[in-house]
């Protein structure tokens, strides 16, 4: 059963105006079975001004909410003056940097000592840093192709028990 709701709710959210139809078809049904309620024990009349009042109540701060949520994303929407910036091709690499046991001095210290691409010894001891050594590995690879290489590192921060 509960797959069989995981396959409703997945097409919902595929088509979003059988959303708004099945929704509206629920709502309709608790607002006959509530006003039929409450027109039992206050009468029609006071059952009517019930389901009003609710409605409003509910349906209200709701419109509210969406309008403000379309008026803040109205001023978020990027405006792109010239696409000309967005037809060049870079030969870019974007890299995440690993955390490292070995200090930034020792890592830079190891980055200097390499003479070239043709020192196979410094290279492999760049390429042997753990967490690291893959990026340097993957920047040779592709050097002579290279503009830009962007180096990606977050810090965690510690947390004392």
């Amino acid at each position: 059963m509960n797959r069989a709701f995981d396959e409703l709710f997945n097409f919902l959210k595929i088509h979003p105006i059988y959303s708004l139809i099945v929704t509206s078809i629920i709502l309709a049904l608790m607002i006959n079975v509530a006003s039929d309620l409450l027109s039992q024990l206050y009468g029609a009349y006071n059952a009517m001004m019930i389901v009003t009042i609710a409605l409003v109540a509910l349906v209200f701060p709701i419109l509210i909410y969406s309008w403000a949520e379309s008026r803040s994303r109205e001023r978020l929407k990027a405006v792109i003056q010239s696409f000309d910036a967005l037809k060049k091709k870079y030969k870019g690499l974007i890299v995440s940097i690993s955390k490292t046991n070995e200090t930034k001095e020792k890592v830079i210290k190891m980055i200097d000592s390499v003479e070239g691409l043709e020192d196979v010894e410094g290279l492999n001891k760049l390429y042997a840093l753990r967490g690291i050594g893959q990026t340097f590995r993957a920047i040779v690879h592709h050097f002579g192709e290279l503009k830009v290489c962007w180096l990606l590192y977050t810090v965690t921060p510690q947390v004392n028990p």
